[in-house]
């Protein structure tokens, strides 16, 4: 089978021999037929970070997953949590701070691929980052791959 041209080919169910040519998804023993769905964004952040605006951080993320090509818009599903209750390091520094990204994504993908990923997501980060010099905030993102096998999904289109 000839590799993929155009990531919408890659959006569809369609019979693997090998690796996607362009994302690098390769086939498993188990299943001949494949799909790019997910992927589930976790944002956690200190509530120390004032002026940090989640939603935009999100919305920004999702546009860089989005525009990767690994991912139809629809698929793209993103929340973020506050966290009140946290510790940087073993000082007790109330001028530390931290916004951490896990992405999580079907198992399958290149570590090239996962870190490309991971960077763009960091990336649309660092934009939403407060510039507070008195303020000393790490920001990462993980990826997290889940088995075939355990993870299931329905979409239910709006009837309208």
């Amino acid at each position: 089978m000839a590799a993929r041209k155009n990531w919408r080919d890659c959006r569809m169910f369609w019979p693997l021999a090998g690796a996607c040519g362009h994302c690098g998804i390769m086939a498993t023993p188990r299943s001949s037929l494949i799909r790019h769905a997910m992927p589930h964004l976790y944002l956690e952040y200190s509530d120390n970070l004032a002026g940090f605006d989640a939603a935009t951080a999100l919305q920004q993320a999702n546009l860089a997953l989005e525009t990767s090509g690994q991912f139809s818009e629809i698929d793209i599903k993103s929340r973020a949590y506050a966290v009140s209750c946290y510790q940087v390091g073993t000082a007790r520094q109330p001028q530390r701070a931290f916004i951490h990204a896990r992405l999580a994504i079907l198992e399958g993908r290149s570590e090239a691929v996962q870190q490309a990923l991971a960077q763009k997501v960091l990336d649309a980060l660092l934009v939403h980052c407060p510039a507070d010099p008195a303020l000393d905030v790490q920001v990462s993102c993980e990826i997290q791959q889940i088995a075939r096998a355990s993870y299931a999904k329905q979409h239910r289109l709006a009837q309208g």
